[in-house]
């Protein structure tokens, strides 16, 4: 029997402004998340400190790109969950560049650091297929509704 799993998830901060644009009447937000690793380094007697940073490109899509965009700016420290996608191309001198990145389908605010509007925490989620609503997974999701039963879209993002 085969087990596939292809699930993804980083806390980093954004090392640019998002860009967004349009790509067969889609539009798609790419941003880069920089992650670091601390780890201690053991010589003999000596123990160092160190750390590695990785950085990551995420894209987001549709509504959820629409909205990290007006949200988010450089120094955004994100809790990003999604799944891996790969890309291939050829380059004018016949290269084949593999890349792969994450495909963002929730995004939380760990800090409000390069963050626009209000501090609270902002959750961002949508569905594999980027087209609609999930329904609520936790009681936080639950709660996060207005007096007049409609949703606030200050702290609950959806794709729709």
């Amino acid at each position: 029997m085969a087990f596939y799993l292809n699930r993804v998830m980083l806390g980093g901060n954004i090392t640019a402004d998002p860009e967004v644009r349009e790509v067969t009447n889609n539009r798609v937000c790419n941003f880069t998340l920089a992650v670091n690793r601390t780890y201690y380094s053991h010589t003999g007697d000596t123990t160092v400190k160190k750390e590695d940073t990785v950085f990551v490109r995420v894209t987001a899509w549709n509504k959820l790109a629409d909205q990290l965009s007006n949200y988010i700016k450089k120094g955004a420290n994100l809790f990003v969950e999604g799944r891996l996608t790969s890309r291939q191309w050829a380059t004018d001198e016949g290269k084949t560049i593999n890349y792969l990145d994450v495909t963002a389908e929730k995004i939380t605010f760990v800090t409000s650091k390069g963050r626009d509007g209000n501090s609270q925490e902002t959750i961002a989620k949508t569905e594999e297929d980027n087209h609609s609503e999930p329904a609520a997974t936790n009681d936080y999701e639950n709660e996060i509704v207005n007096k007049e039963g409609e949703e606030d879209t200050s702290d609950l993002w959806s794709n729709d």
